[in-house]
């Protein structure tokens, strides 16, 4: 009996007929450098993540987005993921006055390399929940 390649095989109960994309460690220095680049200079508060952020406090403040170097993925199709840093300064505006307090939390980012070899970042999303643990 011949075996069946994953492509072949039906599809099981809960499975998803597309297939997850592939990540490997992203080693090519000058793709690595260009998604780290890439990362710091986002203005993250132009994004639908910021929202998730905006919520936490009463004047939430954007500090800056870092990549975690182990954290890069090259992905299938000339794609990259990458885990970051968020940090910001959750303000709470009480009657005493407005106390900043900084906080971090993960997270993830997807993008592409273009013809030039410059990452271009196409989502972010950032997980809020340890705020509320």
């Amino acid at each position: 009996m011949a075996s069946q390649s994953a492509a072949d095989r039906p599809a099981g109960p809960g499975s998803s007929s597309e297939r997850p994309a592939r990540m490997t460690p992203l080693r090519d220095q000058s793709k690595r450098q260009a998604v780290m680049n890439a990362i710091n200079r986002f203005e993250l508060t132009a994004t639908d993540a910021w929202h998730d952020l905006e919520a936490l406090s009463a004047g939430t403040r954007f500090d800056e987005i870092d990549a975690v170097p182990e954290g890069l993925f090259a992905v299938e199709g000339n794609g990259f993921t990458a885990i970051a840093t968020v940090y910001v300064d959750l303000v709470d505006d009480d009657m005493e006055g407005a106390s900043a307090y900084p906080d971090n939390f993960p997270a993830e980012v997807r993008g592409h390399f273009d013809a030039s070899g410059e990452a271009i970042i196409e989502t972010v999303s950032v997980d809020t929940s340890s705020f509320y643990a």
